[in-house]
């Protein structure tokens, strides 16, 4: 894989969280899954556990689309006077709680 020698201080600094992100939370469901499983995974069938995952991240994906549209939608409703500001703010954290 060739390295893109185009990357600027910030997109060095966003890569950088971005990983130190992933393996906070890889290590800490890693974890979890050690406290309520136990066992070694290396040593498990986990295709149907992956297959499983994969449907559920779909229908997150799906929903959390859906979410945000919402949030924005209150939001473009406050910009053009169909609502308050306060109620676009209302709405748009329930959507993003």
């Amino acid at each position: 894989m060739a390295l893109d020698t185009d990357m600027s201080e910030e997109h060095e600094r966003h890569l950088h969280y971005i990983k130190e992100r992933i393996a906070h939370l890889i290590t800490a469901k890693y974890r979890k899954g050690q406290a309520q499983h136990g066992g070694k995974l290396w040593e498990r069938n986990v295709f149907s556990d992956a297959m499983e995952e994969m449907i559920d991240q779909v229908c997150y994906m799906v929903t959390l689309e859906q979410q945000i549209e919402g949030a924005r939608a209150a939001l473009n409703s406050a910009k053009s006077g169909d609502i308050t500001d306060e109620e676009a703010v209302t709405i748009a954290r329930k959507m993003l709680k």
